[in-house]
């Protein structure tokens, strides 16, 4: 979507700021009946005349009659709007600043510029359009957040991901999401449904959002290697929504043990990790208080995080945090801060990182490859900037909770971890949990 250059407000050039103008005339005459009122703005009064509505094709033209309610300012002009892409240009316009002043203006203010939801260009838009039976599109969404989405890869068109909660699989082949585009440095996504037939590698978009997804698709094949064949793949292996977010766990044990907030279980009947065949549910172990612990099941050589051998937390220190953005890790650099930092969460350790909701809770390690602790937004944190404040549940404290079990976190080895393998010992030990609530 295309960003309209803003320029200062000046009467004389209210048509480069998007506003359209009209011809001069008397301050006294009443505006003719066959007007519509086009709202106000900037000082404006806005008019169109209902005669001049004309359609062509998705867009409308019209004259737009303007007058400064200050002032002798009066301006004519003609307006171009695309109802279903929710666009503006002025094709000409003359100004008359009430003083024997007048411009003309052409086509070299015609360039369209998209129209915000809320203005009162939003409004001229509806009635212009309204005036020769078209309906205007809904606005743009704004991006959704990364951790409600699952990338499904990049194209001409934009960065495209599959909402989470969307995925609906109908039977043993079809499924139906809901899938963003981006285009690169646009604010504004679009969104489409789209109903998939798995066992064909079939591919189309549903105009219906709430049409019945079929066996029978008039889809595109999604070619081997291309993006719609990695768009196909993750939704076809992705679990049915809808649900909470996806949330971290982390492995403490070789065996399958994992510790998440407690918060985020809350009213779960299940919980499960992994998708298609790799797809387990956990079983619960125990509910403690602010974590719970969980094991998967099968298995018994997961890879596990040492857990460093102090119960102090360094004032200052600088860690990385691990967190989970939709299925996928996302890592900040970070601060740990001792208990006081944050004064709605007093008596805890807090961590100094990105405000970023898939940096609320993660395993949290030092310079030395040690874990120290889990993040865990039990309060929601404090902002600050860019950064905001969330609880540091210290090592010793979940080493004290798994012990009530009998069970044991890894100490640390004898030497420091290299920051690297640091790295990969902590994506391998983080776990994307999915809550499952009953119906």
């Amino acid at each position: 979507m295309a960003t309209p250059i803003r320029r200062p407000w000046r009467p004389a050039a209210a048509l480069a700021a998007g506003l359209a103008c009209a011809l001069a005339a008397p301050a006294a005459l009443p505006a003719p009946a066959a007007m519509l009122d086009a709202g106000t703005e900037g000082g404006y009064t806005f008019v169109i005349e209902a005669r001049t509505v004309q359609r062509e094709g998705e867009r409308v033209r019209f004259r737009l009659l303007s007058s400064n309610t200050a002032g002798a300012d009066h301006y004519d002009s003609t307006i171009e709007v695309d109802c279903v892409h929710r666009t503006r240009r002025q094709l000409s316009a003359i100004a008359d600043d009430g003083r024997g002043g007048v411009k003309r203006y052409g086509d070299e203010m015609a360039s369209p510029h998209a129209i915000s939801q809320g203005t009162r260009a939003e409004r001229e838009l509806h009635l212009a359009c309204a005036r020769v039976g078209l309906q205007v599109a809904q606005p743009p969404h704004l991006v959704a957040a990364a951790s409600d989405l699952v990338d499904a890869g990049s194209d001409a068109a934009g960065d495209h991901a599959i909402f989470i909660d969307s995925v609906r699989p109908r039977d043993d082949a079809i499924v139906d999401y809901m899938l963003q585009t981006v285009v690169p440095g646009q604010v504004y996504a679009t969104r489409q449904r789209v109903v998939a037939d798995c066992k064909r590698r079939l591919r189309a978009p549903v105009q219906d959002e709430g049409a019945p997804a079929g066996t029978r698709i008039p889809a595109r094949h999604a070619a081997a290697g291309s993006r719609e064949e990695r768009e196909l793949a993750t939704a076809c292996t992705m679990p049915e929504g809808p649900r909470e977010r996806w949330f971290a766990g982390f492995l403490v044990t070789s065996d399958g043990v994992v510790v998440a907030p407690h918060a985020r279980t809350a009213g779960c009947a299940s919980i499960a990790m992994g998708a298609g065949a790799g797809r387990r549910t956990l079983e619960l172990i125990a509910n403690e208080e602010d974590v719970v612990l969980l094991r998967i099941p099968g298995r018994a050589d997961w890879t596990t995080m040492p857990a460093a051998a102090t119960a102090a937390v360094p004032p200052h220190a600088a860690v990385t945090l691990l967190g989970v953005s939709g299925t996928a890790p996302r890592v900040s650099a970070a601060f740990a801060e001792q208990a006081g930092a944050n004064s709605d969460d007093p008596g805890w350790p807090q961590v100094r990182t990105l405000k970023d909701r898939a940096q609320s809770e993660g395993v949290v390690w030092n310079e030395s490859g040690w874990a120290i602790g889990l993040a865990l937004a039990f309060r929601p944190p404090d902002a600050r900037g860019g950064t905001a404040l969330v609880r540091l549940l210290p090592a010793s404290e979940i080493r004290r909770r798994l012990q009530l079990h009998g069970l044991a976190w890894r100490p640390p080895d004898a030497a420091p971890v290299a920051p690297d393998a640091a790295m990969r010992a902590a994506l391998q030990a983080t776990v994307p949990l999915i809550c499952h609530r009953a119906t």
